[in-house]
């Protein structure tokens, strides 16, 4: 793979990956990365196989990636992506497949023959979350090396009260007490409101940590359950337990967090003795 040296504007150049199988459309692509500012191309791919290689490799800031390839297409590989993967910018001669992609969590929607103005409005978009998430892995740092070397912080990061959901061209506000259940799905998060589900680009494990434990519990290593939504729980045989949902879905509690979830609905559901005197 050839390597672009680093801008000379930024210090940390955005990092592109391409990935298209027309030799003719990297070229062109390649050359209009080199005309924009503060960008580094470090690498192209031929297939989704060798893209989802080289970004485990080279940890690219964006991945360029066509929707048409051979072998795993270029939505295969946007779904086969790790958590803290690359923000993907989706390059293709039609536009049928803009709905899938965004579906995918894509940060924009590029058609060929490409644009320069539209291309350096998604770079530009890219480079303005790229210094979101330093933010907050900054912030993170600090609050971590402070618990470490002094008194423990009375202010608590607050729970979750609303999660945006990315359909389309359109983000959706889904307030957290209407969530019924979260289901894992590889690396995102399926949320389950009533007859809707909404898949979210965050793994269930962080989640689980921003959720109010006394309304959400981790009822298995993929599913955690509002308890304010248990109608039922089923004890079947061989010592299996399964949540019935008010939405009519069930959820399979785990032997290993059964514990957790008896103390939390034994505690919602206690009679305080009323005081006769």
């Amino acid at each position: 793979m050839r390597h672009q040296e680093p801008g000379q504007h930024d210090p940390h150049p955005l990092r592109v990956l391409l990935a298209d199988d027309d030799p003719l459309a990297r070229r062109g692509m390649r050359r209009l990365l080199e005309r924009a500012p503060d960008v580094s191309v470090v690498g192209d791919c031929v297939d989704g196989a060798e893209a989802l290689d080289a970004v485990r490799q080279l940890q690219p800031d964006v991945l360029l990636l066509d929707v048409e390839m051979p072998g795993a297409d270029g939505l295969a590989v946007a779904a086969a992506l790790p958590p803290d993967a690359p923000y993907v910018i989706f390059v293709s001669a039609h536009d049928q497949y803009a709905v899938r992609a965004f579906r995918a969590h894509a940060l924009d929607y590029v058609t060929k023959p490409v644009s320069p103005t539209h291309l350096a409005e998604a770079l530009e978009r890219a480079r303005a979350r790229r210094h979101q998430r330093q933010l907050v892995e900054w912030a993170n740092r600090v609050r971590s090396a402070v618990s470490d070397t002094g008194p423990a912080s009375p202010a608590q990061e607050p729970y979750l009260a609303e999660l945006r959901v990315r359909i389309a061209m359109r983000e959706l506000i889904i307030r957290v007490a209407d969530i019924d259940w979260i289901e894992a799905d590889s690396y995102y998060a399926r949320l389950h409101v009533a007859a809707r589900s909404y898949l979210i680009r965050e793994p269930l494990q962080q989640l689980d940590r921003r959720l109010d434990p006394r309304c959400f519990v981790r009822v298995h290593r993929s599913a955690i359950v509002n308890v304010q939504r248990i109608r039922e729980i089923v004890f079947e045989p061989g010592g299996e337990r399964v949540l019935l949902l008010s939405s009519g879905a069930r959820v399979r509690v785990s032997r290993t967090r059964w514990g957790a979830l008896a103390t939390t609905v034994r505690e919602r559901t206690r009679v305080t003795p009323v005081d006769v005197h």
